[in-house]
């Protein structure tokens, strides 16, 4: 008789902890992502004008996320935490009579964030107009490149246009700056002057938090792909690229080391 307590009890204890907890993020269901849809419908304004429709889980920015449309409004729900990490309304721009200030563009995309289910902590607002709030995340004072919450609101009435969490970046190892300004500068100025371009005037220079993508490629450098996944700090600097037009040639430079780890530009 002891040894079938036993087994029951164990039993239960097994499924106790396989089982997933009513509510448990992780056991997010289609079904659970349009009420969740619904509920960021409500809170933010926004009036569904055709059927519920639910798709994935697919792989997103920040993982597993189901796709969640309504007509003209588009979601993407993380699958895990239940979060919103895109929103848009589909609604056309017209332009508004009066406007709204930009505090209380930044008091409204507060207010979405919170229905959103998105955490501001480690953020700051690092662009705040009545038509646009930015929330960068920030590591030992340094801003992430790409870690970042935007809000694109009508600064009519201040309602919510759409809404976009960047990809979720991981902690760099080290926040150590060995190389100065200057020396980042000379040192980008020559790799991107060997890939044929015409370099002229520094258009911003800053140290932020960025994932190498060995955009500029060489064989001194890591293996394509070897650092990706991985955070450093760098010197990222914008070139304008000449004769003029409004391109650019961007470099990422590593703090610690002066090595180019990546970069962009505008063709």
């Amino acid at each position: 008789m002891r040894t079938i307590r036993t087994r029951v009890l164990v039993a239960s204890v097994c499924l106790a902890v396989l089982a997933p907890c009513a509510g448990d993020a992780s056991s997010l269901t289609s079904a659970q992502a349009a009420s969740r849809a619904a509920r960021f419908f409500e809170s933010v304004g926004w009036k569904p004008n055709g059927k519920v429709s639910v798709s994935g889980p697919s792989v997103g920015n920040r993982g597993e996320e189901y796709r969640v449309s309504a007509g003209d409004l588009l979601l993407s729900i993380d699958m895990r935490s239940g979060s919103i990490t895109y929103a848009s309304s589909g609604r056309g721009y017209t332009k508004p009579k009066t406007s709204i200030s930009a505090a209380k563009a930044l008091d409204q995309a507060k207010r979405y964030a919170k229905a959103a289910g998105l955490s501001l902590a480690g953020r700051k607002a690092d662009v705040v107009q009545p038509s646009q709030v930015v929330f960068r995340r920030y590591y030992r004072g340094h801003p992430f490149m790409d870690d970042t919450i935007t809000m694109m609101i009508y600064s009519g009435d201040g309602s919510l246009k759409s809404l976009n969490s960047g990809k979720a970046c991981p902690l760099p190892a080290s926040t150590l700056a060995n190389i100065n300004k200057r020396d980042s500068e000379r040192n980008c100025r020559r790799i991107l002057t060997g890939q044929r371009l015409q370099l002229g005037r520094v258009l911003s220079q800053r140290l932020m938090i960025v994932q190498p993508n060995n955009y500029w490629g060489g064989s001194w450098l890591a293996k394509r792909g070897e650092e990706q996944g991985f955070s450093k700090l760098a010197w990222v600097i914008r070139f304008e690229r000449l004769p003029g037009g409004g391109h650019f040639a961007e470099g990422w430079v590593d703090a610690a080391n002066g090595r180019v780890i990546g970069g962009v530009q505008c063709k």
